[in-house]
């Protein structure tokens, strides 16, 4: 069924290295600039937001470039989501001026940006294996 892929070449794990600077760059923004209020918060349907569609629409393309990755992904996608609930509930501040800022205009859970959400590793899933039955070694 789903075997470990060993063969992943660094583009792979550099995939996932690209949203993270993104978010990044756009937490810096949202801290330098309170009032902004964020799009991506607008709920789309059954409490799916633009962060989920987000969610659904990078592993949907990490499932078609990658279809035979389907335990890195996920592993990836949950690892990211831990981390998401961990910092937003801790907020250790290391992170200090990217994303860590407080009183953010539509920030949840008392002005903190970070904050895992289930939904989204169902997305992750979702978007994955519609990526992988597109691709082309899965026709």
């Amino acid at each position: 069924m789903f075997k470990f892929n060993f063969k992943i070449n660094w583009i792979y794990y550099f995939c996932f290295i690209i949203p993270l600077l993104f978010i990044g760059a756009y937490g810096k923004y949202r801290c330098s600039n309170k009032t902004f209020k964020d799009p991506l918060e607008k709920q789309i349907i059954f409490g799916l937001d633009g962060w989920s569609a987000t969610h659904f629409f990078f592993f949907m393309i990490m499932g078609y470039l990658y279809p035979n990755t389907i335990i890195q992904t996920t592993s990836m996608g949950i690892i990211w989501e831990l981390f998401e609930h961990l910092y937003g509930k801790h907020r250790p501040g290391w992170l200090g001026g990217y994303g860590d800022c407080n009183d953010l205009a539509t920030d949840k859970e008392g002005g903190n940006w970070w904050y895992g959400k289930w939904t989204d590793i169902v997305c992750n899933t979702a978007g994955f294996l519609i990526g992988r039955g597109s691709a082309p070694s899965r026709r």
